[in-house]
């Protein structure tokens, strides 16, 4: 069995030609460093951005209980180890602080430091260091 090349394309579109990928063009663009819902990619921004929804309300709005108690701990605990306060990302993340990065491609944007998502399945947590 042969292994298939991926693809050097970055995820959410390709800077140099403009063009977004699949799906992302029917989203809409997101400016960088706009706040907005979070839907949608193209090449004139990230798929995800800082919205202005409360996560507390986000997080009060969440279907289950077990959902409910995991992020309003989560809330908690990010909070006090970070010393930022929290953001939705999108439609689903919490994110505290952020960063600017730069792919080689060129493909540039901004994102949160450390967050969580509480998933149906299970809790997602995003930028936690190695140590």
């Amino acid at each position: 069995m042969s292994a298939t090349p991926r693809s050097a394309t970055p995820r959410s579109g390709t800077p140099s030609s403009g063009t977004p990928r699949s799906g992302a063009a029917e989203a809409g663009a997101v400016e960088p460093g706009a706040r907005t819902s979070g839907t949608g990619a193209s090449a004139s921004g990230p798929a995800t951005g800082p919205t202005d929804v409360d996560p507390r309300e986000y997080i009060d709005s969440l279907e289950t209980p077990r959902r409910r108690v995991h992020g309003h701990l989560l809330l908690d605990i990010y909070s006090e180890v970070t010393a930022e306060p929290p953001v939705l990302w999108g439609p689903t993340m919490i994110g505290y602080g952020t960063y600017d990065y730069t792919h080689a491609s060129g493909w540039s944007g901004t994102s949160f430091r450390s967050g969580f998502a509480p998933r149906k399945a299970a809790l997602s947590l995003y930028g936690l260091p190695q140590e």
